[in-house]
């Protein structure tokens, strides 16, 4: 799968939608999202906005994520994510 996040959501996923609008379950890939102008260039003016980063929900509302080589691969919650997709 190609890296990086706007394209994950836009070209690679079927399912969508925002954290408590969709049901989620274990394996779904989960964004960060903000409404920044930063997404890539192919991707502005589409009125979707900048997903920024992506975690695995895997259950109980925690989610994997590699966080940099700094704190490496930690657990966060799911309240700190906005969108989730399959």
């Amino acid at each position: 799968m190609y890296h990086g996040s706007n394209t994950m959501w836009r070209q690679y996923s079927t399912k969508k939608g925002k954290i408590g609008e969709i049901d989620l379950y274990p394996g779904m890939a989960v964004y960060k999202w903000r409404n920044d102008g930063k997404e890539p260039s192919q991707y502005q003016d589409d009125g979707i906005g900048n997903f920024y980063h992506v975690g695995l929900y895997i259950g109980d509302g925690q989610v994997v994520e590699a966080k940099g080589t700094k704190y490496g691969v930690v657990y966060s919650c799911i309240n700190q994510w906005t969108h989730a997709s399959r």
